[in-house]
């Protein structure tokens, strides 16, 4: 299960770390455990060098790339009693409780080049937000200096940071870049990523951006007014901003910011002859008062049928006569085409906006005024319309991240947050979708951090305090996640089921394995003439499945199928089957055979939990469907996990 991973690390170094950068850079340069530097020179031979320039050099940055490039050694486990609810059981947005590092390592597996758009709040180092490195990977001097070619003193240097729970800036840049590096794999490539950061750790991460995006690939540094009431005696400067670094994944993209008034727009009810128009409801983006609007006359248009808005959606169609520049036909087409059509009062002045239309940019300076964004204080007032009291320091308004992640995504991409904190990215994306602006779906990751040990901390702290109580009021751990989780919950039950694709989300959780399992994986005899069905116990076989599927591609909010092999039960999706519980028959190896007689019946690919069988049941196994590949002329693939 994790075994064949923790091998796989222990081979991780400075020189590998090197090796795979070049290898994606460069495939061509590779030939089995060779590599061909004279073709990279020819590849870079109209590129002008230079001696001079600059970097971002830092303690633990050789450890940082080091982390980035080692697999997880984490199982995904699902949360069944959420999951199965009719609410979230079809649902493609995920909550993952779990250390951001972990959790972005086994979303590379399954979302590489995927996600539209990050957003991220992480921790600025102020020294009174509570950050600190804490470092659980056990490295030693001894394994750093051969890992990573340090001398004795840098070594024992990072060592102290790593174990010391340092909040110094290498500390946190440490921290941070693994996890925009996995951030940038995650990334479509017309995809972007925001960072939220105050002036402590700005200039820091600017540099550490342009590392790994690329110093061209900046768009913009964005201003947000993060507060209406700045404290005025507390410091010398009034801090009433905070700042928005956006970046593309690979060139330059537009940003749009927001869509052009309709005021701005033609209207299309003027000049031409008379005509009847229907307007179907789907095609209709409307602002106009809720009710039922009856037949009339309106602004030389004449209502042909009653219309009825109900929470801002079209009941019906519109059916209108009056002077349009449109037949019916044109109006289909720039329907089809996505043109948008706005009502803004019961005149039935209708405009419309043409998607190819020119994008408002955005503006740099996010302000209420200007964009609409709200403040910490309006974020604060949505939490407590959600739980009735403060739960939460300092929330981000969901006015902010809608106006962010709508610079860039259409219907149905992925926007990821894993620092998610209070969920507001979540909760903007619900938003988004049941005001019928646009369909996403969201990944959020959040840390499960233990609230008691924080009021400890902070014994009368009347946040943490109350959200301990929420944690009480749902019978769930005291741990920020449940927070998070909870705001969505409670915001779906409150919203309207005119738009469901949005609603709902599945949970996760990413578990470290105990010292006890690990012990079993390393006793474990793959020889022995009986198998250890203690370690299938140890994870369970949804959890395998779990991990396994999103490692093979298929993501978390697919659900596998259970295969009925005569007395044996396998687990399939798509063209790949899972043999992972044990005691598997003769009569189980042959109703698997008979199932590639059928022309419909597609498997390419099993995955063998080799803890459950013996050396002798898997060999035989692979003997018999050896005869596939005769028959049915593919490629089987057999792989054997451990």
């Amino acid at each position: 299960m994790i075994k064949d991973i923790i091998d796989a690390n222990k081979n991780v170094n400075a020189t590998q770390i090197k090796l795979e950068k070049l290898k994606e850079l460069f495939p061509g340069a590779f030939h089995g455990e060779t590599v061909d530097l004279e073709y990279i020179n020819k590849e870079l031979k109209e590129v002008k060098f230079t001696k001079e320039g600059y970097e971002l050099n830092f303690l633990g940055k050789s450890y940082a790339k080091l982390l980035a490039a080692m697999d997880t050694e984490t199982v995904i486990v699902p949360d069944n009693e959420h999951n199965k609810k009719e609410e979230n059981i079809n649902s493609n947005n995920l909550y993952i409780s779990a250390d951001n590092l972990d959790a972005l390592k086994h979303l590379v597996k399954s979302y590489w080049k995927k996600i539209k758009v990050i957003y991220i709040d992480p921790p600025y180092n102020t020294g009174s937000d509570g950050f600190v490195y804490a470092d659980t990977f056990g490295f030693t001097k001894e394994s750093l200096t051969e890992k990573l070619g340090l001398s004795d003193e840098e070594a024992e240097r990072v060592v102290d940071m790593i174990d010391g729970e340092s909040s110094s800036h290498s500390a946190w840049l440490t921290f941070m870049y693994p996890r925009l590096y996995l951030a940038k794999q995650l990334l479509a490539d017309d995809g972007n990523i925001f960072v939220s950061i105050n002036e402590h750790e700005q200039a820091n991460l600017k540099l550490l951006l342009d590392e790994i995006f690329g110093e061209n690939n900046m768009i913009a540094q964005f201003s947000w007014r993060k507060t209406s009431t700045p404290p005025s005696l507390s410091s010398s400067v009034r801090r009433k901003l905070e700042y928005i670094f956006c970046y593309a994944k690979t060139d330059t993209i537009a940003l749009n910011g927001g869509l052009i008034d309709g005021g701005d727009a033609p209207l299309l009810n003027e000049s031409n002859a008379v005509r009847k128009l229907t307007f179907k409801k789907e095609s209709l983006i409307l602002k106009i008062k809720d009710g039922c609007y009856k037949k009339g006359q309106y602004d030389r248009v004449f209502l042909v049928e009653d219309f009825e808005i109900k929470n801002g959606l079209a009941q019906n169609n519109l059916v209108l006569e009056g002077r349009f520049k449109w037949t019916q036909d044109t109006l289909d087409i720039e329907t089809i085409n996505g043109t948008d059509f706005w009502i803004k009062s019961d005149k039935f002045a209708i405009r419309y906006e043409r998607k190819v239309d020119k994008i408002k940019p955005p503006s740099n300076s996010l302000t209420k005024e200007e964009c609409g964004v709200g403040t910490n204080e309006d974020g604060q007032k949505e939490l407590i319309s959600i739980f009735g009291k403060k739960v939460f320091d300092y929330p981000k308004p969901i006015s902010l991240i809608e106006y962010l992640i709508n610079m860039n995504t259409r219907n149905d991409d992925y926007v990821l947050d894993f620092f998610s904190g209070s969920a507001s990215t979540g909760a903007s994306i619900i938003n988004l979708g049941q005001n019928l602006e646009k369909n996403l779906k969201f990944i959020l990751v959040q840390l499960p951090e233990n609230l008691d040990k924080a009021l400890n901390e902070k014994p009368n702290d009347e946040v943490l305090i109350n959200a301990i109580a929420v944690c009480d009021e749902v019978n769930k751990p005291h741990t920020l996640d449940v927070i998070g989780m909870e705001r969505l919950i409670r915001i779906n039950k409150l919203a309207n089921t005119l738009n469901p694709n949005v609603l709902g989300f599945k949970h996760f959780t990413v578990m470290e394995i105990t010292k006890n399992t690990l012990n079993k994986l390393e006793s474990f005899n793959k020889d022995a003439l009986f198998t250890d069905k203690g370690i299938l116990d140890e994870f369970g076989v949804e959890t395998v499945l779990t991990t396994w599927m999103n490692t093979d591609g298929y993501g978390l909010s697919r659900m596998w199928k259970e295969l009925k092999l005569f007395d044996y039960t396998a687990y399939q999706i798509d063209g790949t089957i899972y043999l992972i519980n044990p005691n598997i028959s003769e009569d189980a190896i042959k109703s698997l055979l008979e199932k590639y007689e059928s022309d419909n019946f597609i498997c390419n690919k099993i995955v063998i939990f080799g803890y459950s069988f013996t050396m002798s049941e898997i060999q035989s196994i692979k003997d018999n469907l050896k005869q596939v590949e005769g028959i049915r002329h593919i490629t089987l693939d057999i792989l054997v996990r451990y």
